[in-house]
Parts: C-alpha cells; sequence; structure tokens
C-alpha cells in the first residue's frame, strides 16, 4: 500500500485506487432505474484495460459499476435493472449462508448441553 498525494494505491501495480474523502472523485452519483439519483461514497476504484470502474456499495453489496460521465465534481453510474437483480440474488446467498452459520452454532450449543 502506497500513498501518492491524494490517492492511496491498494495494491502493487496501481490498479486499484481510492481517494481520501475530501476529494470529488470518492463519491459518485448513482442513477437509479426509476430516474432517481444519490451520491454515495466509492470504495475503491479500478482499472480494466484502458477503462475504470468504481465499486460501491447498495444494500449491503459490493457492486463494481463504469462512470458514464459528470455531474458537476463526481462521476455518474448508472444501476440497471439487472445490477439490482444480481443485488438481491447476492443478499439472498447471504442470508441463507447466515441461517446455515446460525442453525450450526445453535446445534453445536445443544450437543455441548446435553
Amino acid at each position: 500500500m502506497a500513498v501518492y498525494g491524494e490517492t492511496l494505491y491498494l495494491n502493487n501495480d496501481g490498479s486499484r485506487w481510492k481517494f481520501y474523502d475530501d476529494n470529488p472523485d470518492a463519491y459518485v452519483v448513482v442513477q437509479y432505474p426509476d430516474g432517481s439519483s444519490k451520491v454515495r461514497k466509492v470504495d475503491f476504484w479500478g482499472s480494466w484495460g484502458s477503462f475504470s470502474y468504481c465499486q460501491v456499495r447498495f444494500r449491503g453489496v459490493a457492486i463494481k459499476l463504469c462512470p458514464i460521465g459528470k455531474s458537476g465534481e463526481c462521476s455518474v453510474v448508472t444501476l440497471t435493472e439487472e445490477h439490482l437483480k444480481k443485488i438481491s440474488e447476492k443478499k439472498a446467498r447471504k442470508a441463507k449462508k447466515a441461517d446455515k452459520e446460525a442453525w450450526a452454532a445453535q446445534t453445536c450449543r445443544e450437543e455441548d448441553l446435553s
């Protein structure tokens, strides 16, 4: 991890980086399918070939989006219906895993008591 100016590089080859909170690039404007928009904090930026992407969290799920333009000083990204479907699937998998872990913990406690 290296720090240069206002940028924190997360790996050795420089393909993932993060900006400090006072930098406008630390935030993006997310446009939702219903036409509304909201400013969200970026987990990190990354590069893929000659393109950049950002990872943001939506409903507790990390999702990678490509910027499509600028709104003031912030980049704009679009969240599609397909993204929302993937987010719902990931949340369902997380909930199922949590249920299994809770069941396993309860079973272990019951075995310890007997």
